[in-house]
């Protein structure tokens, strides 16, 4: 593992976890280009604003799934959508469960974490990405640092013992919060690598 910020294009480079670079990318989730893109969806959730774009791109296709019973959200739960139709630009949509969300802990979140990066493993995709608190980002000043850094531990839990490393990993921001956005997430990688959990 070592440190190296720095830039790809228009993202922010938080580190490299054994091979992987991690970065922060301004964009949502249904327009990013990866060979997998993330989306979190909470338990009871009857519409995840959330996912307001993935939705739409995929023709209300997460909410016809959960009325059919094959999703609810649960946490660690996984579906995949090998071939999401247009305009998606990811190859794959991995949706995880998160559980509820009174329910969400720096532990739930690793879990989340964990349980994607085992099927990005698994699939031996080169690129991921992933969103915190929503499909464009979340507002940086709202992320709770803990939660940040379990992000990234259950990642590279996973990294560390996989012979097919994931190359690239891709956290969406909003544009606007780019760059506070990124230097929360340093920080919790810093402490990450450090294995010392922050407190706030």
């Amino acid at each position: 593992m070592t440190k190296g910020p720095g830039t790809i294009g228009g993202s922010r480079v938080i580190g490299v976890l054994h091979g992987c670079t991690l970065d922060i990318v301004p964009g949502t989730l249904w327009r990013v280009e990866a060979d997998l893109a993330v989306a979190g969806i909470h338990l009871r959730d009857p519409a995840p604003t959330i996912l307001v774009g993935l939705e739409r791109a995929l023709g209300g296709g997460v909410q016809g799934l959960r009325h059919a019973g094959l999703l609810s959200g649960r946490l660690g739960e996984t579906l995949l959508l090998s071939r999401p139709p247009g305009p998606i630009r990811a190859g794959a949509v991995l949706i995880l469960g998160l559980g509820t969300t009174e329910a969400i802990t720096a532990d739930t979140v690793r879990r989340a974490a964990q349980a994607a990066a085992e099927q990005a493993t698994r699939m031996k995709v080169g690129h991921v990405a992933s969103a915190c608190g929503g499909e464009g980002g979340a507002d940086a000043s709202t992320l709770a640092m803990p939660h940040l850094w379990a992000a990234i531990a259950g990642i590279e839990a996973v990294l560390r013992a996989s012979t097919q490393p994931v190359r690239r990993w891709s956290f969406l921001s909003r544009p606007t919060d780019l760059e506070r956005f990124a230097e929360r997430f340093r920080i919790a990688f810093n402490r990450a690598i450090g294995d010392e959990p922050p407190t706030g």
